[in-house]
């Protein structure tokens, strides 16, 4: 047997991983010069020196356990006796520094006082309100809500609420917060709100740039199985003949020349944009509904989100002991920094005046800045500069985040400002444009996206996309992904060898199940969820808290007459 694998992100490399455990041929086409997809990082010359860059800031949730399998089967190549997930740092603290106010920290070596966040105990109770909504809808209700922008479930907020409930989200689910979809983010609260009480508040970040500590590794590891990854392939067509894909030609970046290649089964690892343009170039591919499904899918989920390293000659100074993650609650353009040579232990820079390296996600694309006053991708990379110190050291003024000098944090100490190079300002249009955009579950993007299976039989899916457990793009969606993928090419092909066992997608507060069992039976009768028949949701959780009591009562007083009846004729006796 023979598979394809198109596109060497992380689903597809996930799929290739699994494919040969089983000793099966595979064949990876890769359109970048490297693998990794749009997790990969590389090194940038200027001057004779290099510099880490990454396509985007990332973190590893301590709840992907699909990923993380993955991870533990891949073995360092310095040490057998290791992974990948021991290239894996946890951290639990995170800073937010604030416009005009002192930080707010979340972290065990800290008790954040609940008046830090200048929340009313109003706000709060709204806030509350809506977590309580969504982790008690069920998934079929969710689901059907797919048009609705968390933005607008959340209208009926406070400015200040706003920026934790809407415009956080954006960072940390690497999403545009003006336009993601409801039925995602309610998932991810449901994973917050018990989370922050438990693990889920923890999460891991990589001790090493991406493809030093991750990619390259699993190359080497891929490449001593057998499989072949051919970079700098792009792929040009997917010929269907009497129902089925009968080869791919591809295009051969180095010798500019077609590759035709054929197997016995194919893998779409490609980015979303990248297939929809294949698709609509060739008509025949529009026949099949998956496939044309990535025309509208790469409209309506396209996000621009703004990757940016900053190098400083300066150690920066932070009021804890573990590596921070830091969010700017009061950015307009949703700032979110990784101070990575504390997560490195190193800067990974071959020029000497580099102390500090940030990684900085910038990730709403229509708000104006503060002093450029116009949005990200109407600026140039030098008005993007500007407006992020300006942003920065706002937010640092009253911050206790000061460089080893003693001195505030400003461009001043900059070394180098990077823009990853998929992002270029066009002079005519007056618009920041990118080749590599990211995806993102926008409102109405559900509908489109595609199963692991599609209707012809040696075709399938494998990216963060897809449509899985996880629900939400992701590293771990696309982990997934690729299991799934393998798991139904192994059951079609009718080989006898055993599928992968798939880590599902579970929330947290698993004890307000019932309430989720009822809210299903409400939809499928037509009715609204309980707390549209509340005042709010706060009524419903008390109600019951109250009903959880009433059983717990009525357990303990029937154990209790259990244990008198026993003694009476114990005594009777």
């Amino acid at each position: 047997m023979k598979v394809i694998v198109l596109g060497a992100g992380i689903g597809g490399l996930t799929a290739a991983h699994e494919l040969a455990k089983r000793d099966i041929q595979v064949v990876v086409y890769e359109r970048n010069d490297r693998v990794g997809g749009l997790a990969r990082s590389k090194y940038y010359t200027q001057d004779k020196k290099t510099y880490p860059v990454e396509y985007s800031w990332r973190v590893y949730g301590t709840g992907y356990k699909n990923l993380q399998r993955v991870l533990k089967e891949i073995p360092l190549r310095e040490d057998q006796d290791k992974s990948i997930f021991n290239n894996l740092l946890r951290v639990a603290t995170y800073i937010f520094p604030r416009f005009d106010r002192p930080e707010v920290i979340l972290s065990p070596e800290y008790k954040t006082q609940g008046s830090a966040w200048d929340l009313s105990s109003q706000e709060k109770l709204q806030m509350i309100d809506k977590m309580f909504y969504c982790i008690t809808m069920s998934r079929t209700r969710m689901d059907s809500m797919d048009k609705l922008k968390w933005k607008d479930f959340c209208e009926d907020l406070s400015g200040e609420a706003k920026k934790y409930m809407v415009r956080m989200w954006g960072p940390v689910l690497g999403m545009d917060p003006s336009y993601m979809s409801f039925p995602v983010v309610a998932r991810i609260v449901g994973v917050v709100f018990g989370g922050f009480l438990s693990t889920a508040g923890a999460l891991y970040l990589m001790k090493k740039p991406t493809n030093d500590g991750w990619f390259d590794e699993w190359v080497a590891y891929l490449e001593s199985k057998g499989v072949s990854i051919q970079t700098q392939h792009a792929l040009r067509d997917i010929r269907i003949k009497d129902g089925k894909v009968s080869g791919v030609s591809v295009y051969d970046v180095e010798q500019d020349s077609e590759v035709e290649d054929t197997a016995d089964y194919y893998v779409l690892g490609l980015s979303v944009e990248a297939l929809a343009k294949i698709v609509e170039a060739h008509p025949d591919l529009k026949k099949i509904p998956e496939l044309h499904n990535s025309i509208p899918l790469a409209k309506v989920s396209r996000q621009v989100q703004l990757s940016v390293q900053i190098f400083l000659d300066q150690t920066v100074i932070y009021p804890t002991h573990q590596p921070p993650i830091l969010y700017l609650p009061d950015s307009p353009w949703a700032i979110i920094i990784e101070p990575q040579e504390l997560v490195w232990g190193k800067t990974y820079s071959t020029d000497p005046r580099v102390k500090s390296v940030w990684s900085v996600g910038i990730c709403q694309t229509d708000e104006p800045g503060i002093l450029i006053k116009k949005s990200f991708n109407e600026c140039s990379q030098e008005e993007i500069r500007q407006e992020v110190w300006a942003q920065i050291k706002r937010s640092y003024a009253q911050a206790n985040i000061k460089t080893e000098s003693g001195e505030k944090v400003s461009e001043q100490h900059e070394v180098l400002f990077y823009m990853w190079d998929s992002f270029k300002y066009n002079p005519y249009t007056k618009l920041m444009e990118i080749w590599e955009p990211k995806f993102s579950n926008n409102a109405a993007s559900l509908q489109y996206q595609p199963s692991s299976s599609t209707s012809v039989s040696n075709l399938f899916f494998a990216t963060g996309y897809t449509k899985t457990d996880r629900f939400i793009y992701s590293m771990e969606s696309a982990a997934e992904a690729g299991t799934n993928c393998v798991n139904k090419i192994l059951e079609v092909s009718g080989t006898r060898q055993p599928k992968t066992k798939k880590y599902p997608f579970k929330l947290p507060v698993s004890i307000l199940k019932p309430l989720i069992w009822i809210d299903a039976g409400l939809f499928k009768l037509g009715l609204p969820h309980m707390g549209d028949m509340l005042p709010n949701s706060l009524w419903m959780m008390g109600g019951y808290a109250c009903l959880l009591c009433l059983v717990f009562a009525g357990v303990v007083w029937g154990f209790a007459q259990v244990l008198f009846l026993v003694n009476y004729q114990y005594v009777s006796t």
